[in-house]
């Protein structure tokens, strides 16, 4: 067998796992193939039900218990949801042994499949051992070090489970991790782990519906769709995460409003929305406007530090613009009123100058911001006609992927107060909201996807309509 690394990190080279799997004869297709080859230490796969998602990360680890004196754990919320993976190990150990000519029992010498008793153990003559435990018991994820881990149906772990008991374990061999999950409305550290894994070399994470998946019954996604909500469909047939109860921007779908960065025209109009706090993070959202109306997120600055002052943010911000090649460009938007006032001010003194927000009336703007994120029909934007695709279903903005993190949480995240959403009440909400409402103050201060406004003036000159950065058509000589 052909492994590289030392015996504190024993590492089969992706080719050779992949042709573990197929001298095993083992069922695939391309999508599990890249996963069973991925080299990177820690994959996320989050799927629909029923698409192979524990069958493809149990490939994924099988080639990893060859390794010599090897230790690895299957960990499930309970013993039950565990012994799903076990079973698959188990039975690519029996392939194995035939495929060797080497009897079973030789091979693995000791194992015991009892998960009513807690009790799921494979160990090889080489001296790997595979044991699968129950996340209820927090204690027995302690102490071992590991050169794997998977982690079954991970949104219903706890974030406990993976920063305090499961990532140690894999740090003095430098192991491996695999969370397989359908999205679950307990699952906010999993999703929250998506985030934040964007755009690391040592991270991946793929994706996939239940339409994409060969093996679902014709007529069954569609008779699921037609018996579902929309949100229930998309999270257990779409595999999208889906933080419905409540949700303030419900519209808010990565799969609509999450696009692949582009470069950006010169001739675009730049914009930025500010927050800023003191405790509270203060937050700024960069943008671009199409000239036929389109806003596109493209950069995020998110910082909670109360030893920050309002100026070294200012002038941390005024770096970012630079590295987002955007310096001198944006026109900011800001809430002016109240205790930003002062903030804001000493914001100016730094060079970080904004414009007051169109309206101190917070449903004013989260109702200009829902607007633009609204799917309407017969759009044509400016990445679906560069890409020379027609007409369709979609809002007026966008976020560039991995761009805008926190705003995505939020956006997610967000909820009505309890009783919140009847008519007269306050407008109250819970959750953070900082990157939201700066969100909020461009979607209205430019009114991206609401109808343009006019004023009329009267003049002995014939009329040129110009587009200024008040968000008004204006009428001048």
């Amino acid at each position: 067998m052909a492994w590289v690394g030392t015996p504190k990190a024993w590492y089969m080279p992706p080719d050779m796992r992949l042709k573990v799997c197929r001298d095993l004869e083992l069922e695939s297709n391309d999508l599990q193939d890249q996963i069973v080859s991925d080299p990177c230490r820690n994959l996320i796969f989050r799927a629909a039900r029923r698409v192979g998602k524990s069958y493809t990360i149990s490939k994924r680890h099988f080639p990893m218990y060859l390794a010599p004196k090897s230790m690895h754990w299957i960990i499930g919320p309970t013993y039950d949801l565990a012994e799903k993976e076990f079973r698959y190990v188990l039975d690519f150990f029996r392939r194995f042994a035939t495929k060797q000519g080497m009897p079973f029992k030789e091979m693995v010498p000791r194992y015991r499949h009892v998960p009513e008793n807690g009790d799921l153990l494979i160990e090889t003559s080489w001296g790997a051992k595979i044991i699968g435990k129950s996340a209820t018991n927090m204690y027995s994820l302690v102490g071992e070090a590991c050169d794997s881990v998977m982690l079954c149906e991970a949104a219903q772990l706890s974030r406990a489970v993976w920063e305090r008991y499961v990532r140690p374990t894999l740090s003095t061999r430098e192991g491996f991790a695999s969370f397989g999950s359908t999205p679950d409305s307990a699952g906010e550290w999993l999703y929250q782990l998506e985030m934040q894994a964007q755009g690391l070399q040592d991270w991946k994470v793929y994706t996939q519906a239940a339409w994409e998946c060969a093996h679902y019954p014709p007529g069954e996604v569609e008779a699921a769709r037609r018996d579902l909500s929309e949100d229930a469909f998309y999270e257990q047939y779409g595999g999208e995460w889906r933080f419905y109860a409540g949700r303030v921007y419900k519209l808010f779908r990565r799969d609509v409003h999450v696009v692949k960065p582009f470069p950006i025209p010169a001739s675009w109009k730049i914009v930025a929305g500010t927050d800023w706090g003191t405790r509270d993070p203060t937050a700024c959202l960069w943008g671009a406007i199409s000239p036929t109306g389109e806003l596109y997120w493209m950069g995020e600055y998110y910082v909670a530090d109360s030893e920050f002052s309002t100026e070294d943010h200012a002038r941390a911000m005024l770096r970012e613009e630079e590295r987002l090649g955007i310096a001198g460009r944006p026109v900011r938007i800001a809430d002016h009123h109240g205790l930003g006032t002062q903030l804001i001010i000493s914001a100016n003194k730094a060079g970080f100058k904004t414009v007051p927000c169109r309206s101190e009336d917070r449903k004013s703007r989260r109702d200009a911001a829902l607007s633009a994120y609204t799917v309407r029909a017969n759009q044509h934007p400016y990445h679906i006609r560069e890409a020379g695709l027609p007409p369709g279903d979609y809002p007026k903005v966008f976020l560039f992927e991995g761009a805008c993190p926190n705003y995505e949480r939020e956006l997610q995240f967000l909820t009505w107060r309890e009783g919140m959403r009847k008519e007269g009440a306050m407008n109250d909400t819970k959750g953070d909201d900082h990157a939201v409402d700066c969100g909020e103050y461009v979607c209205e201060y430019f009114n991206v996807g609401l109808a343009g406004r006019f004023r009329r003036a009267v003049s002995s000159y014939k009329p040129k309509a110009v587009f200024d950065q008040t968000g008004y058509y204006l009428l001048t000589r």
